[in-house]
């Protein structure tokens, strides 16, 4: 932990997450406030996502593709709440549950965001989608793989995932 002056930017600080917390350090439940910031290797990233504890746990939902075992994409619609992640086919295919329609936040063992995917089915290539595609990766050690429409909504899915994890007491592999 180090203290950062709020005249510099995250950028300049080189820090790419940052919890805020009161001078004297002591977490105070339900007040505390993450971030996630860009990256300092990727500048073109420069959405900030505050969320106090009440915030996060609010539902929202996000017009993803879900990349499969099998490698197909799947167009899908996350939504996340205080503790859980739900995966819901569109509207336009029933808006159904799929066979494992939701999974446990507090299963979530790490969120990374700007990876690569995995190649599409009949290619051996893997899709760069850096910004766009994020994992979640679980106890049981499955990993998803998602895409958003933007770099935006990548980003706040994230932060709103880091902080709900940590929320409940969890914490991340690294």
């Amino acid at each position: 932990n180090r203290l950062v002056s709020l005249d510099q930017t995250l950028q300049a600080a080189k820090l790419d997450e940052v919890l805020l917390q009161p001078r004297d350090g002591r977490s105070r439940k339900g007040r505390s406030v993450s971030v996630l910031s860009s990256s300092s290797q990727d500048a073109d990233r420069t959405h900030f996502f505050f969320f106090s504890d009440s915030t996060a746990a609010v539902y929202k939902e996000w017009p993803v593709l879900k990349i499969n075992r099998y490698n197909s994409r799947q167009e899908r619609v996350l939504g996340i709440d205080g503790d859980r992640l739900y995966n819901m086919m569109t509207k336009s295919q029933g808006g159904k549950k799929p066979k494992r329609g939701a999974r446990l936040i507090r299963d979530v063992t790490a969120v990374s965001l700007g990876e690569k995917l995995p190649p599409p089915a009949g290619n051996s290539t893997p899709t760069s989608r850096k910004g766009k595609a994020f994992t979640v990766s679980f106890g049981d050690n499955k990993t998803l793989y998602y895409e958003t429409n933007t770099e935006e909504d990548a980003a706040e899915i994230v932060a709103k995932l880091k902080h709900l994890v940590e929320m409940r007491g969890g914490g991340f592999n690294t």
